[in-house]
């Protein structure tokens, strides 16, 4: 679901109640006129995503809902993602909602590899080996493992290969293949 894409089509007329909200039809690079818009068709969106989302917040359903990026309106200097390695670009909301545990909100970074690790400790699915995930099981895992976890983050800008490592280089599972500069 594109839920919170900006696109007028991804909110309903009910949840529309930001205004004045950008319509479909405008470049993905706008005016910075156009940003107040821009922001309240994301509310709405957000809205609406609330409304679909709530009711399947119940104690005998797994939801999980993470974006698959940080979208910039102007907050790092750029309207559209992609564009930089900021904070906001790179950082994306997650709900996992899962019977029978109390509510916790995580402040560390995370990442979308540590899904799959928590959402199989949540069925009871046993998995061997138990460091077999680049990610860790949210519902376990300690705050301090959290904050001392590593991360790589890569855009491509321009055709350049951009790579920024976050606190210490981890160990790397696979292999990364990085195109080799012209003249090396």
């Amino acid at each position: 679901m594109f839920g919170t894409h900006l696109y007028e089509s991804f909110s309903e007329p009910a949840d529309r109640v930001f205004f004045p909200a950008q319509k479909a039809e405008f470049p993905h690079s706008y005016s910075p006129q156009m940003n107040q818009r821009v922001v309240n068709c994301y509310k709405n969106s957000f809205r609406m995503m609330d409304r679909v989302v709530a009711p399947l917040l119940r104690d005998d359903c797994v939801v999980i809902v993470v974006g698959d990026h940080g979208e910039s309106l102007l907050d790092d200097g750029t309207n559209i993602h992609g564009t930089r390695l900021s904070r906001v670009q790179n950082m994306t909301p997650a709900l996992i909602h899962y019977p029978g545990v109390t509510p916790r909100k995580i402040d560390c970074p995370t990442m979308h590899a540590d899904i799959l690790p928590t959402l199989l400790s949540v069925l009871n699915v046993p998995v061997t080996p138990s460091d077999v995930f680049d990610g860790v099981d949210l519902a376990t895992v300690d705050e301090q493992e959290l904050a001392e976890r590593s991360f790589v983050t890569c855009a491509v800008v321009g055709g350049t290969s951009i790579m920024t490592w976050l606190r210490k280089p981890p160990r790397l599972r696979i292999p990364m293949c990085v195109p080799r500069p012209e003249g090396l």
